[in-house]
């Protein structure tokens, strides 16, 4: 039987799960096929001319099929998304960190923190990290959680510092 390996370069390819079997190692039928960019004789070689084309173009997505359009493998560079899947968590977490920075330059400014308003910031930042690193939520979780705290903790801090006045000044 020939194969061919076929690279996903528009969305009009469609896939049809209806004719799985997964006896046979058949994921389904693929429809609005490109032209191939490889015709083999067995299924591995098919395969391994679609992980050569990978291996070229890691961005791609290769699709082997058989001579009546059924899939049978879908071809990934997966340590090429991996790395990319990284990158963008840690450009979320980098730009998450600035916002809680931010927010404590703001927070210092509108409400006369000082000093204090620093160790907020790092404080949030430090807590923020230490959820991602200990892995007890994701980043958007984590930076909810975080945002709340330090909004509670950037309204208190005021709260705080008025009532340990009034009580110096009544106290003597």
């Amino acid at each position: 039987m020939t194969y061919f390996a076929y690279v996903r370069t528009n969305d009009t390819l469609r896939l049809d799960y209806a004719g799985r079997d997964e006896d046979r190692g058949i994921i389904g039928t693929v429809h609005g096929l490109p032209e191939p960019i490889a015709e083999c004789e067995s299924l591995d070689a098919a395969v391994a001319a679609g992980y050569a084309y990978i291996g070229q173009h890691p961005t791609a997505s290769v699709y082997v099929t058989d001579a009546n359009a059924l899939l049978h493998k879908m071809l990934l560079c997966h340590p090429h998304h991996e790395q990319v899947s990284a990158l963008q968590k840690n450009l979320f977490v980098a730009w998450t960190c600035f916002a809680f920075a931010a927010l404590s330059l703001l927070a210092t400014a509108f409400f006369g923190l000082g000093s204090s308003g620093i160790a907020l910031a790092a404080f949030a930042i430090g807590f923020y990290l230490l959820m991602i690193r200990v892995g007890f939520m994701n980043e958007v979780e984590s930076a909810m959680i975080c945002l709340i705290f330090s909004t509670l903790i950037f309204f208190l801090v005021p709260a705080i510092r008025t009532a340990w006045a009034a009580y110096q000044l009544r106290n003597g």
